[in-house]
């Protein structure tokens, strides 16, 4: 799959992100707090968020609490978590912050009528009060957790400002 080093958030972050995907901001307004991709071909979505962090200490209750938060926002009539898990890698605390931990919750939500699979990776960051959250959906499940991964495994931050 082909991908490209993107700029997030005016270039104060950036990741590598599969070229199918577009910026949605460039056809609709999106949050500021918010970065939205689309496949617009294999309609899949990629949403890439900075939220102030949870009061949970627990990585793995954090990454549930959002996965919820994020299926009340889609109106979602039920949502089925298939798996939770926390997620070591060496590289995190360099690139995203002393004292960074991250999750991952698969799972499914119905959003308009339709199944929708889900992969949300969610980095707690505690230096700087903030989780970011990376989702990536669509109706068709292939791939979705590697795309999910891999944008979490190349997501850095360049100018810590950004936060404040």
């Amino acid at each position: 799959m082909a991908a490209e080093k993107v700029a997030l958030y005016g270039g104060m972050m950036s990741a590598i992100i599969p070229k199918e995907f577009k910026d949605v901001s460039e056809v609709r307004e999106v949050p500021d707090h918010q970065h939205v991709l689309m496949s617009y071909e294999r309609e899949r979505s990629v949403i890439i968020e900075l939220n102030e962090m949870l009061p949970t200490t627990d990585t793995n209750e954090t990454c549930v609490e959002h996965f919820k938060e994020l299926a009340r926002i889609n109106l979602s009539p039920d949502y089925t978590l298939t798996a939770i898990f926390e997620m070591a890698d060496e590289s995190i605390p360099t690139r995203l912050g002393q004292g960074a931990l991250i999750a991952d919750c698969s799972g499914s939500q119905t959003v308009n009528g339709k199944k929708i699979t889900m992969e949300m990776i969610v980095v707690r960051m505690p230096a700087v009060h903030t989780d970011l959250l990376i989702t990536a959906m669509s109706a068709d499940p292939t791939d979705i957790p590697d795309i999910a991964r891999g944008i979490a495994a190349s997501i850095t931050v360049h100018d810590w400002r950004l936060f404040g």
